[in-house]
């Protein structure tokens, strides 16, 4: 027996190559060939019993699946529920058995298997992606649990059996970024590439006719960076409050990748900016739908607007900064910038 309850208890099949099998107090019923558990009924419902005077053997799975369920739904060992979750990974093979066809029993699998280990719940589709934050998951000693879709769906706002939040991507995910730091990099422990793109901020800030001393406005490059909701670092951020953008070190690697996150424009301020700079060209970063869960406008590099390289130096765009400056939805709220890929 692997497990014992107030209803019954769940048995160990002896052949998986056979039928599992349903007792009611001992007396063999049924047999269940699509059933990952055997089963010892012990507290029979009204139903059950009315249909056991009517027959001892092969009753309907309709006479004893809710005492099966409360049998299941009450088990708190990982030997079933460990099991359980397992089997759920067969959901996208259709090798599925059929307790975990019952939502309550997949959902509780799922409570149980949390309340033992450290696991997080993913979808098929999000196991695909192999996003930056699964990594992140499985580095900070996390297993990565497969369910189905709808059962995923169910577990949001569910706790385990001690009351912790599931943890699914999107707990996760808003977890790690709650508990964020910048690991800023200075310029001396850049690479020489890395030091002469970052080298031309002030330049690229000119350019598109942002004074960044003047607006006291620090540029700063970070090893790591919040997750965005497709589960991947945000490319660059701009914090009001400390009066700084933030931008991802690996963008330093091109730079006129750099540059379209240093000064990014509203599209109202394309044709005022002429400027142009020798072997540059930035692309202009536009406004896209608001991040409500970060309180943020999230913006997105455009590559059909910009400022063309040509042989000449910097010719600063002669616009004052109250006139282009920062783009006022920067200036009222942080912004983050869309991964562009």
């Amino acid at each position: 027996m692997l497990e014992s309850t107030d209803y019954g208890g769940v048995l160990a099949r002896r052949d998986v190559r056979s039928a599992a099998r349903i007792y009611v107090k001992g007396l063999f019923v049924a047999e269940e060939p699509n059933f990952l558990f055997s089963y010892n009924i012990t507290k029979p419902s009204a139903a059950l019993r009315r249909a056991l005077n009517r027959e001892r053997s092969n009753l309907g799975r309709g006479a004893y699946s809710d005492r099966v369920k409360a049998i299941l739904t009450a088990c708190w060992s990982t030997e079933v529920a460990g099991l359980l979750a397992e089997d759920l990974n067969g959901y996208t093979s259709g090798r599925l058995h059929d307790e975990l066809g019952w939502r309550d029993v997949a959902v509780h699998a799922c409570r149980v298997l949390q309340t033992n280990e450290k696991v997080m719940f993913v979808t098929a589709w999000q196991m695909a992606g192999d996003t930056a934050q699964l990594r992140y998951a499985r580095d900070d000693g996390y297993r990565i649990v497969v369910v189905p879709e709808d059962i995923a769906r169910s577990l949001g706002g569910l706790t385990d059996l001690n009351g912790r939040p599931l943890i699914d991507l999107d707990r996760y995910r808003n977890e790690w970024n709650e508990s964020f730091s910048f690991t800023f990099v200075e310029a001396a422990a850049m690479t020489p590439a890395e030091r002469a793109a970052f080298g031309r901020t002030q330049e690229i800030g000119a350019l598109a006719g942002v004074d960044l001393a003047r607006r006291n406005t620090v540029v700063l490059i970070s090893g790591t960076m919040r997750l965005n909701e497709t589960g991947n670092p945000v490319l660059g951020i701009w914090e009001a409050a400390e009066r700084r953008i933030v931008i991802r070190r690996d963008q330093l690697g091109e730079l006129t990748r750099y540059g379209g996150y240093v000064a990014p424009r509203d599209r109202t301020h394309d044709q005022r900016n002429s400027g142009r700079v020798t072997g540059l060209r930035i692309r202009a970063v536009t406004p896209a739908r608001p991040d409500s869960r970060h309180g943020a406008t999230r913006l997105k590099p455009r590559r059909d607007h910009g400022l063309h390289a040509c042989s000449s130096v910097l010719n600063s765009a002669r616009s004052s900064d109250a006139e282009v400056g920062l783009p006022a939805s920067w200036l009222s709220r942080s912004s983050v910038f869309q991964t562009a890929r």
